[in-house]
C-alpha cells in the first residue's frame, strides 16, 4: 500500500529545496565574482605566478615564527651538564 506525503512532509521538502537553491545561486554569484576578480587582476598585469609567490612570502614569515618560538621553549627545557659532576641542575636560559 503507498502512503501520500503530510503536510509537514511537503513543507519540509519544500523549505529544503529552496535552501538547496539558495546555495546554488551563492555559489554561481561566488564563482562570477571569483571569475570578474581573476580577469581584472590579469588586465592589470599580475601573473599567477606572481600571486604565488606573494602568498608564499607571506606564509613564511609565520613559519619562520612557529620555529623561533619552538626554539625558545627547547632551549628552556634543555638540560647542560656542569663542570661538577655531583651537581646536576637545569640552566635556563632567556627572560
Amino acid at each position: 500500500m503507498v502512503r501520500g506525503l503530510d503536510e509537514d512532509e511537503t513543507n519540509f521538502l519544500d523549505e529544503v529545496s529552496r535552501q538547496q537553491e539558495l546555495i546554488e545561486k551563492q555559489r554561481r554569484e561566488e564563482l562570477k565574482e571569483l571569475k570578474e576578480h581573476r580577469s581584472n587582476l590579469n588586465k592589470v598585469g599580475i601573473s599567477s605566478e606572481n600571486k604565488k609567490e606573494v602568498e608564499k612570502r607571506a606564509v613564511k614569515p609565520t613559519e619562520t615564527k612557529n620555529k623561533f618560538s619552538q626554539a625558545k621553549l627547547l632551549a628552556g627545557a634543555v638540560k647542560h651538564k656542569s663542570s661538577e659532576s655531583g651537581n646536576c641542575e637545569k640552566t635556563k636560559i632567556g627572560p
